[in-house]
């Protein structure tokens, strides 16, 4: 928690597992090892620093080699690995619809975490979802992670770089074109989706550049701000549905397991077929969940 004159105990725990998934992970573990404090400021961090590993992390260089499933077109593939290193997590925020404010949850603050950097091996969103499901497979053999993406305990954060056929260097046009969608206040999952998805198979199949569609960040905003529902009393319909048909995960999440949040909304996402304003899904469902608790 940060208090004056508090210093920090180190579980032991946390270094087994972080050896084993170095091992496991073909990395070259450092015989010595140090902890640093990464400085921030921004809400999810209360004390103003987290602690991590910077320039001597716990395993380095390593790799994972996936086998494609032939209906992704077969093929091995190996992933390299530039570090392993703990830290602690930080807190989780949840944004309101409107943006006016965000409502912090403590509860995983300074819990043990393990962060795999990869290098920039994988070409295709396939490659990156094989990838991601070997790690998931890895961590629940080696009993160092539960691996459930719905209850936090497994997250990605992915960085996507373009390179255009026949061009050498990684472009950053589509970011651009992200970006500034983003900017004229769409939402960020949602214009993701239609980016990579719509927008990127239309390019690829009449040959265009993202400069050369006439489909422009403004118009993709407006389009993707009227497709999405952002009706409360239609969403709220939504959260009802969902929790009345999985009693047994209400159970569970008014015994403590919070965690189930992330089960409900993603069931709710599915039921709006991905249509559903994510700020206010999340504070719809997080008032009705508060409320049956």
């Amino acid at each position: 928690m940060g208090l004056p004159g508090a210093l920090p105990a180190l579980n032991s725990k946390v270094i087994q597992s972080a050896v084993k998934l170095g091992l496991a992970l073909n990395c070259k573990l450092s015989l010595r090892s140090k902890f640093d404090r990464k400085q921030y400021f921004y809400p999810d961090l209360p004390k103003g620093y987290q602690i991590s590993q910077f320039d001597v992390p716990i395993a380095t260089a390593g790799f994972v080699d996936v086998d494609l499933s032939v209906e992704f077109g077969g093929g091995h593939r190996k992933f390299g690995i530039t570090r392993v290193h703990m830290e602690e997590d930080a807190v989780k925020l949840l944004h309101t619809g409107n943006g006016s404010y965000s409502e912090v949850d403590l509860n995983r603050e300074g819990m043990p975490l393990l962060e795999i950097v990869s290098e920039p091996d994988m070409r295709t969103g396939i490659e990156a979802v094989e990838y991601a499901s070997e790690l998931q497979r890895l961590v629940r053999f080696l009993g160092v992670s539960n691996g459930n993406m719905q209850e936090g305990s497994l997250r990605c954060d992915v960085n996507v770089s373009v390179q255009p056929i026949g061009q050498l260097e990684y472009g950053t046009k589509v970011a651009d074109f992200f970006d500034e969608t983003i900017c004229k206040g769409a939402d960020v999952k949602l214009a993701a989706n239609w980016i990579m998805g719509d927008v990127a198979t239309y390019m690829k199949n009449e040959k265009l550049t993202v400069n050369e569609i006439k489909l422009t960040p403004l118009e993709l905003a407006e389009l993707l701000q009227q497709k999405m529902i952002v009706d409360p009393v239609e969403i709220e319909k939504m959260v009802v549905k969902v929790l009345a048909e999985n009693p047994k995960q209400l159970e569970q999440y008014c015994g403590g397991r919070t965690k189930l949040q992330g089960f409900f909304a993603g069931q709710i996402m599915k039921l709006s077929k991905g249509e559903a304003n994510p700020r206010l899904l999340n504070k719809i469902l997080l008032e009705r969940l508060n409320a049956q608790s």
